[in-house]
């Protein structure tokens, strides 16, 4: 079963999905690993690409042949996105943000007094892990560990930062129940058959989303094996990507998976990744092969990024855009921050998106949009949407509503 796993094997789906709708060629709009599933269906069926969006890009090519270096090129723009929470937590003040008030009621006015608190939070924890009575998940204690992974997964969503800066204010003044349940909310306590709650008396409990192996599965059985490393290597590992972002551990877990990671695909997509290779090295583990460089798309992909994005860096879609060139994809560059460009939206953006979809119009590549106003820590700037046509009222909700749902 798990040798039938890679995005190789996807493509070959998708293409008999198209064909058994009659469709004569592929619409997509994918976010996240679905840009890396989307230029890898370019790779392979170029002439199948109808209209095509990327979003939050990441780099196809590291993630094929390099998941180390893959890990690494992901958090070029992570602390971007950290100081962009600073930042926008203090512009935004303590009534409107949590976290720029200190305990003692002093306000902090610099990203540098933020930092600082929440590095004397991390120093703190490591020390005294604090204990939470009560949970989703019964009893436990918040680490420093804990507070990484919640900041570094709440960096992905704007919208949910003024609950971020409320949980943090509270586990600084010594309360961590905000953090911790933060940290285990996708969790939910198992219920007997019969409903009654109180005869799960070990209070077991499920995650409700994907775990590690479902990730590796997929993540591990598309790159080139890694070496394994030895502790020292992984810790010098780590101290790289530690260069990159102050909470670079919590993503360098995810590729660390890949060492173990001993179930290799039938089928993997291997190049080429540029339309200047040409005939170089093997393409394609599988019955059948790419024999030149990339070949021009039936429609050129539009590449979105955020310039701040934590995981999906703006570099990324910059490479993956030259990679194809100018007659098979185009990058449409979208200021703010979180992960892809409907988690801080943008009315610009998605006109062009739509203009893209219906009318087939590529922007220029390179084009520059801006977010709207007020939606870091609502009330930091205001535009009212009464203001705005109709039409883009109607448009306004509805990427605010991707957000939504991407939060």
């Amino acid at each position: 079963m798990l040798e039938s796993i890679s995005t190789a094997y996807v493509v070959q789906d998708i293409e008999r999905i198209v064909n058994a709708l009659g469709e004569d060629g592929l619409n997509f709009w994918g976010f996240s690993y679905g840009t890396v599933l989307g230029s890898t269906f370019a790779a392979m069926r170029p002439h199948l690409v109808k209209r095509m969006v990327l979003d939050g890009v990441s780099n196809a090519e590291s993630y094929h042949k390099d998941i180390y270096q893959w890990g690494v090129d992901g958090l070029t723009d992570n602390h971007k996105t950290l100081e962009g929470f600073f930042d926008s937590c203090v512009e935004a003040g303590p009534d409107r943000c949590a976290f720029a008030k200190t305990p003692s009621g002093k306000v902090s006015t610099q990203r540098a007094e933020l930092q600082s608190r929440l590095e004397a939070l991390y120093s703190k924890l490591r020390d005294e892990p604090a204990p939470v009575p009560k949970s989703l998940t019964g009893p436990g204690i918040l680490t420093a560990s804990h507070v990484k992974v919640t900041i570094f997964i709440g960096l992905y969503s704007p919208k949910l930062w003024p609950s971020l800066a409320e949980a943090l204010a509270e586990a600084e003044a010594g309360n961590p129940q905000l953090l911790y349940d933060r940290e285990y909310g996708s969790f939910e306590v198992l219920k007997p058959s019969n409903g009654n709650e109180t005869q799960n008396v070990f209070n077991r409990y499920m995650e409700r989303q994907m775990l590690p192996v479902t990730i590796s599965a997929i993540m591990c059985s598309d790159s080139e094996k890694p070496a394994p490393k030895s502790l020292d290597q992984y810790a010098q590992y780590i101290h790289e990507m530690d260069k990159l972002s102050s909470i670079a551990d919590v993503w360098a877990m995810l590729t660390g998976f890949c060492a173990t990671w001993k179930i290799r695909p039938g089928q993997r997509y291997d190049g080429p990744w540029s339309v200047e290779e040409g005939l170089k090295k093997t393409r394609y583990d599988g019955p059948w092969s790419v024999e030149e460089g990339l070949k021009k798309t039936r429609f050129p992909i539009l590449y979105a990024s955020l310039d701040a994005d934590p995981v999906t860096p703006l570099a990324a879609a910059q490479k993956m855009a030259k990679s194809f060139g100018n007659q098979s994809a185009a990058l449409l560059v979208q200021e703010g921050f979180g992960h892809c460009t409907v988690a801080h939206p943008s009315i610009c953006t998605a006109k062009a998106i739509r203009e893209y979809f219906l009318e087939g119009k590529v922007p220029a590549s390179g084009t520059v949009c801006k977010p709207e106003p007020g939606y870091l820590f609502p009330g930091n700037e205001t535009r009212s949407v009464a203001g705005l046509s109709l039409e883009d009222q109607k448009l306004w909700e509805a990427v605010k509503g991707l957000g939504d749902m991407s939060a």
